[in-house]
């Protein structure tokens, strides 16, 4: 098969978000890694890679528990919401299991992440606060020139 023809279909076979296909993956090229041709750390290329991973899961455990497009396109909004009102106080919170942070959490974690990347926002490392069942990272608006 062509590589652009087996590109093209397992573009096909990857879950999408209801908004369009999950945030492209870093890319070593030359010894250096690159996110949407920006250069990036190995550390973040490994971090970027982990979030993609558990965001892709995210959207496919939706589609799995039989959620319909429309139902999971609301649900996209909803968050892509929470993280718009989330901004102003410059804070990101999100329930979570109270003990041992579940894979489902850090799916969840990881897909509000890539949403708010979408949308303009940077979001720090989640981190517990005092409440056991919430997690709280820093949530800032990228400067672009």
């Amino acid at each position: 098969m062509p590589e652009e023809l087996r590109r093209e279909a397992e573009k096909e076979q990857e879950p999408k978000t209801p908004g369009g296909p999950v945030r492209e993956r870093p890319i070593q090229q030359d010894g250096k890694w690159y996110h949407f041709g920006e250069e990036v750390s190995e550390e973040r290329a490994t971090a970027l890679n982990r979030d993609h991973t558990y965001a892709r899961q995210f959207w496919q455990r939706m589609q799995e528990e039989g959620l319909s497009p429309e139902q999971i396109r609301n649900y996209e909004n909803a968050l892509r919401g929470q993280i718009q009102n989330h901004a102003e106080q410059g804070l990101l919170l999100e329930n979570v299991s109270a003990g041992e942070l579940a894979d489902k959490d850090k799916e969840k974690l990881s897909a509000l992440r890539e949403l708010a990347s979408e949308m303009g926002y940077e979001v720090g490392q989640f981190r517990r606060g005092e409440e056991p069942g919430l997690m709280r990272a820093s949530l800032h608006k990228i400067e672009t020139d």
